[in-house]
């Protein structure tokens, strides 16, 4: 498919272009400057890598090229591996793609993986290079100076040098060497001859004839030619003792000598014109084709500063060939490419029309009767023949001129006659005219009249017509159309009586009795069996162009563009998104595959009317120009055209865009946290790159070197690991990625042509972010086995310390119930001993007040021995001692009681301070029941609820009023207890109602 499409179109470019008078030589040539981006205009020479980016040397400095950015290298005295010198010789590309350069007083390479140029030294010098070429038999590059070549080998880079056998002396110069596929290594001298030598034996052959050799070039056949220094081209035969030169020369050369003239390089390319037209690049006169086959140089191209897409400059150092075809020129003003499938478009002027005059080219048709003519209309200047050799204008007819005199003189009689809105060929091999007067007819070459009015004689202006049927013109025009009989000249005039002033603009079939008519009153029908109108489809609005595809009516207009389902009768606006709003005349046409064709003033789109996509052309394509100045819209020899003032843009509706070749992506550089990657990102397709927790902002810079179209290339990627889906990045050629989190990433792009065939196929990049040592699994796991181990220290530590507190309340509560409780033991005794045997009564009061002081000192020493006992934790111990010391004492009274302690309580600990404080309490509120309340039921409830224990006192006596002050310090005491174990105390209670009192607190 990619082939053959290039080949149409180099027929196209070198024979048909040659059926109206267009130049077969006219390529577009698109250069870019340092405006554009290059480092400097003065370009040398250019090679391209495996990759596809194409590398240019300069005379300050290196640039790399992918079709749209240029990227930079210069010497810098701030880093060492920067380019060395700027000046640099020559170019050469290895197997690795290492760009090797020669710059007269050393060499060097650019290793891409390593983002740096290194020197080659010889010994501790530096090693003169004065020219060098990649030899892929040998894997290595040879250099040479003035004393003979050298082998550098790719991978060792161990030099070993070879001295000529006669070496060249008083040159100051060497041209670029070159490598044939005979492993022949040629060595120019300029202004004198050249060195030959086979590798194979390193046999030297000296060329003694003064030559002024520039450089050589090997065709597809082996053929070895020369170019020259005002010495011609050469062919150069090969003996085993001799060279022999067939020497040509430039018929074009305007002084006596066709010799005297500088070719500086030779290429050729099958994409355009084939194996067998060298293209040659002139130091100083432009730009030659020469057919190798018949020996013949065939055109000269000189710069035009008219020609915005010609070369830009006379001065040319090299042209070469890339892997696709194309022709690049390394020139003094920059660096021109010509690209096979950028030809699409081609616009040339016609300098033989009068700029005087409006001169719109309305149509083109071939002559019937004599190929060796053809037939152009032009509005405002009438009809022309043309003669296809001569590319003269033989005939002019209808127009203002006076040929004798040179001038326009007398009156113009032809005025509405010379006003041509368009041209096209009946079934009866007549032409047709539309012009402002009505018709002309072309039959047998003879144009003659045909004068179109109303009953009443007006003119009405035509606008357009057609043969809808066999010998029937039909003419679309102010107030009506007219229907013509091709071979009598006989018409009929039908009017649009329902609008006064309607003109039309446009006609098409849409059956065999219907016509549509595009108006000022919108889209209208007519019937051709009655003869009438209908009313409009579209009224209101104006319309200006129709073509009908199916049941579908695609209308152009002052409101854009519109379609009418004739089966939905339903109206659709696409492209108003990408601004088609006006549609003048003759901005509408439809080629063979159904796909429209809408020319607006800020670009020609083609519309896909199947997928309802549009694609956008402009002038950057290499369309002539585009403006609202009136255009028209013609078609020829299967040609597309759009007619300016003296110009003319052609291309192939079928051909335009169709781009099959798709892109490669290549991920070009990488910055982690704003700094170049120096690794090689080949190096990382497997192994992948690993960067530390920190360095998470990864930004990568991608592009898809191809020289077709190529701002119209976009891309795709998809960051797996963090993104979900594919990211549309456009023709944005970047993408940055900030605080990535810790993780394995894969980096996928993949790109698109500029006709939008997608490369599936992608290039990758992994990358993992290591996650922080403090996030690692591994640190987890210790901190978790340091924390469970200081924990277990820990809870050793308070049972260690728990034990010794055990010890002690033991050791106090046996010394308190041993030797304190012994002792007030004793007291008790003595004193109630004491008591039975004393009659005195003052005494004995005393000793009664001893008694009862011990006893209570007794019960108290019980009561803080039990609480300092560390048996005595659990809850359970407490609730029995609450029972032995609230049941006899109740019971003793015949109040009833009921206890009640829930299950769960058994296994809780509390406090020593809580048990002390809870039971105290309870026996305050069990006193005070005693004294004071004469109930018959106490009711004792202890339960947890939630994590809180509760304890409720509950009598049916006589209750009190919780609003008097109560002079003893029963309560006082309660609520102070309550508060040191921060608990809630409640009194509930009403004069004759019992109480209620409620202890709650949590247990800790």
């Amino acid at each position: 498919m990619r082939g053959s499409s290039i080949v149409l179109l180099g027929i196209f470019l070198l024979i048909n272009c040659k059926s109206f008078g267009q130049d077969p030589y006219n390529f577009k040539f698109k250069t870019y400057t340092y405006n554009d981006g290059l480092v400097h205009n003065f370009t040398k020479k250019c090679l391209q890598d495996s990759k596809g980016f194409l590398w240019i040397i300069t005379q300050h400095g290196l640039s790399r090229f992918d079709g749209v950015n240029f990227k930079n290298f210069e010497h810098s005295l701030s880093d060492s591996n920067s380019l060395p010198q700027d000046d640099l010789e020559d170019i050469a590309i290895d197997a690795n793609d290492r760009i090797w350069l020669s710059y007269k007083n050393g060499l060097c390479y650019y290793d891409q993986n390593r983002h740096c140029f290194i020197k080659i030294y010889s010994g501790n010098k530096n090693f003169e290079s004065y020219s060098l070429c990649f030899d892929k038999k040998r894997n290595c590059i040879w250099s040479v100076d003035f004393n003979g070549y050298t082998k550098i080998d790719c991978n060792s880079f161990r030099l070993q040098s070879l001295p000529f056998q006669k070496k060249a002396t008083d040159y100051g110069q060497i041209n670029r060497i070159f490598l044939d596929s005979k492993d022949r290594l040629w060595v120019p001298y300029p202004r004198r001859n050249y060195h030959c030598i086979n590798l194979a034996n390193n046999k030297e052959y000296f060329h003694k004839e003064n030559i002024q050799p520039m450089s050589f070039y090997e065709d597809d056949e082996k053929n070895i030619w020369l170019c020259t220094w005002q010495e011609g081209i050469r062919q150069i035969t090969i003996t085993d003792s001799v060279h022999i030169h067939s020497r040509f020369g430039n018929p074009f050369i305007k002084i006596d000598d066709d010799h005297t003239f500088i070719s500086s390089g030779i290429a050729s390319s099958k994409t355009l014109g084939g194996k067998d037209l060298f293209w040659i690049s002139l130091n100083t006169d432009g730009l030659l084709f020469f057919d190798k086959r018949t020996k013949k140089v065939n055109r000269q191209l000189h710069y035009d500063a008219n020609n915005k897409n010609g070369i830009a400059t006379d001065f040319n150092e090299s042209v070469f060939s890339d892997r696709d075809g194309n022709i690049w020129l390394c020139t003094w003003h920059g660096i021109t490419k010509v690209n096979a499938k950028e030809q699409q478009f081609i616009s040339w002027e016609l300098p033989e029309l009068r700029g005087e005059l409006y001169n719109c080219i309305a149509g083109m048709v071939d002559d019937p009767f004599d190929k060796n003519y053809y037939w152009m209309g032009a509005n405002g200047s009438g009809i022309m023949k043309y003669n296809r050799s001569t590319k003269k204008i033989v005939a002019h007819y209808y127009y203002y001129y006076n040929s004798l005199t040179k001038v326009f003189t007398g009156e113009d009689e032809n005025y509405d006659w010379r006003w041509i809105n368009n041209l096209f060929k009946d079934s009866f091999n007549q032409l047709w005219a539309t012009t402002y007067a009505g018709l002309i007819k072309i039959k047998n070459g003879l144009p003659s009249k045909l004068k179109l009015t109303a009953k009443n004689g007006d003119i009405l202006y035509p606008r357009q017509s057609k043969e809808i049927e066999k010998g029937e013109i039909w003419v679309a025009a102010e107030k009506g159309i007219f229907k013509v009989d091709a071979r009598s000249n006989q018409y009929i005039f039908y009017e649009d009586v329902a609008y006064k002033n309607n003109l039309f603009y446009d006609i098409e079939r849409l059956d065999d009795t219907t016509l549509l008519l595009a108006s000022d009153a919108g889209m209208k029908l007519f019937n051709k069996s009655t003869g009438k109108f209908t009313t409009p489809i579209y009224p209101g609005k104006k319309l200006m162009n129709i073509e009908v595809i199916g049941n579908k009516i695609f209308m152009g207009g002052m409101s854009g563009l519109a379609i009418y389902d004739w089966s939905t009768r339903k109206i659709s606006f696409p492209g108003k998104e990408l601004g088609i709003e006006k549609l003048y005349e003759n901005r509408l046409k439809k080629d063979s595959k159904n796909n429209l064709w809408i020319y607006t003033s800020h670009g020609l789109f083609k519309y896909y009317t199947a997928k309802n996509e549009f694609e956008e052309f402009t002038p950057k394509d290499g369309i002539y120009d585009l403006s609202d100045d009136h255009i028209n819209f013609f078609s020829y020899q299967n040609q597309f055209y759009i007619g300016y003032r003296m110009a003319l843009t052609s291309f192939d509706p079928l051909q335009v865009n169709v781009n099959t070749t798709k892109v490669s992506p290549v991920i070009s550089e990488i910055y982690i946290n704003n700094t170049l990657l120096p690794l090689s990102i080949d190096s990382l397709e497997n192994k992948g790159l690993q960067l530390n927790f920190n360095e998470n902002q990864v930004r990568i810079y991608y592009t898809a070197p191809d020289f077709t179209n190529t701002d119209k290339i976009i891309f795709s990627y998809h960051l797996e690991g963090f993104d979900t889906t594919w990211t549309n990045a456009g023709t944005r050629r970047g993408a940055t990625f900030s605080n990535l989190p810790p993780g394995n990433y894969i980096f996928r792009l993949k790109a698109a042509n500029s006709s939008g065939v997608w490369n599936e196929e992608t290039v990758a990049l992994r990358f993992t972010i290591k996650t922080p040592f403090w996030q690692t699994w591994g640190f987890r796991i210790g901190v978790i086995t340091l924390i469970a181990v200081l924990i277990y220290l820990l809870y050793r530590y308070r049972l260690k310390q728990l034990k010794k507190i055990y010890e002690v309340r033991s050791s106090i509560s046996r010394s308190l119930h041993d030797e304190v409780g012994a002792t007030l033991s004793s007291i008790n005794i003595y004193s109630d001993v004491a008591r039975k045997k004393t009659n005195d009564p003052a005494l004995q009061q005393l000793i009664d007040k001893v008694y009862n002081a011990s006893a209570n000192a007794m019960e108290n020493m019980s009561d803080i021995v039990w609480y300092v006992n560390p048996k005595n934790d659990l809850l359970e111990n407490l609730l029995i001692r609450m029972r032995e010391y609230a049941l006899p004492l109740l019971e003793a009274r015949d109040i009833n009681v009921v206890f009640e302690a829930k299950e769960n309580l058994e296994e809780l600990k509390t406090t020593m301070q809580q048990r002390h404080h809870l039971y105290l309490i309870f026996k305050e509120a069990i006193n005070n029941a005693l004294k004071y309340a004469e109930a018959k039921n106490i009711f004792i409830r202890i339960a947890m609820e939630s994590n809180r224990l509760k304890m409720e006192i509950k009598d049916d006596g006589k209750g009190f009023d919780t609003a008097n002050n109560f002079s003893g310090n029963g309560i006082k005491n309660m609520h102070s207890r309550a508060a040191d174990i921060k608990g809630d105390l409640t009194i509930t209670a009403k004069p004759g109602q019992g109480s209620l009192i409620c202890l709650q607190f949590i247990i800790t």
